[in-house]
C-alpha cells in the first residue's frame, strides 16, 4: 500500500492544485478555434465526464487501485476544462452564475490540497489501501474486508465485488458496509452479510 500511496497521494495533490490553471491555459489556447470545433469538443468532454460519473455511480472500478486514481485525476481535469469553457457563454449573468457553481468543487479541491493536505492524505490512503482479508465466494464474487481510518482505528469496511472473465481489469462493487465499532448503533458486518445483501438486491430486481 505504501508504494501505491507514494504515487497516488502526490498525483491527487498535483491534480487538485495544477489541473484548474492548466485547464484554463489550455482553454485560452484553443478558444480561437472554430465555434463548431469548440462545441464538438465541449460535447465530447461532457460525454466523457458523464460516462465516468455513471460508471462510478453504478459501482464500476478498475481492479488496479492506481489506475482508479489516474482515472479520477483525468476526470477532474476534464471537469476543469468544462468549467473553463463556461467563459464562452455570451450572456454575462448566466456566465457568472454557471462559472460560480462550477468553481465550487475546484475551491474545495484547493482547500484539500493546501490546508486540508493531511485529510487528503488519509482519504487517498483509504482509497488505495489493500484489503486485510479476502474471500472468494465463487460465481465471480469476491469479498474484501479493509481496515480504514488512521493507524490504530478499529473502523473497517466490507465490500463485495462482481467481476467477469472477459474483462478481468474491471469489477463492480455490488455491496458495501462501513463499520465503526465506537458507534452506539454498532453492528458487526461480515462477507456473509454482504452476500445476503447482494442476493436480496438481485431478488428485488427480479
Amino acid at each position: 500500500m505504501r508504494d501505491v500511496s507514494a504515487v497516488a497521494a502526490p498525483l491527487m495533490w498535483v491534480t487538485l492544485l495544477g489541473a484548474p490553471p492548466f485547464a484554463f491555459i489550455a482553454f485560452f489556447a484553443i478558444r480561437k478555434m472554430r465555434s463548431r470545433v469548440l462545441l464538438s469538443s465541449a460535447l465530447l468532454l461532457i460525454s466523457l465526464l458523464l460516462v465516468s460519473w455513471i460508471l462510478s455511480y453504478f459501482g464500476f472500478r478498475f481492479t488496479n487501485a492506481l489506475v482508479n486514481m489516474f482515472w479520477l485525476a483525468a476526470s477532474y481535469f476534464v471537469y476543469c476544462l468544462l468549467a473553463a469553457s463556461t467563459l464562452q457563454i455570451k450572456f454575462k449573468p448566466a456566465r457568472y452564475l454557471v462559472l460560480g457553481i462550477a468553481a465550487g468543487p475546484i475551491c474545495l479541491g484547493y482547500i484539500l490540497g493546501t490546508a486540508g493536505a493531511l485529510v487528503l492524505l488519509f482519504i487517498v490512503g483509504d482509497m488505495v489501501r489493500p484489503p486485510d482479508h479476502t474471500e472468494d465466494l465463487g460465481a465471480g464474487l469476491v469479498c474484501e474486508l479493509t481496515l480504514t481510518g488512521i493507524a490504530g482505528s478499529s473502523d473497517y469496511s466490507v465490500d463485495l465485488y462482481e467481476s467477469w472473465p472477459r474483462v478481468p481489469f474491471i469489477r463492480r462493487r455490488v455491496a458495501h458496509s462501513s463499520v465503526d465499532p465506537a458507534d452506539v448503533s454498532f453492528e458487526d458486518k461480515t462477507c456473509a452479510d454482504a452476500l445476503k445483501t447482494f442476493r436480496r438486491q438481485r431478488i428485488g430486481k427480479g
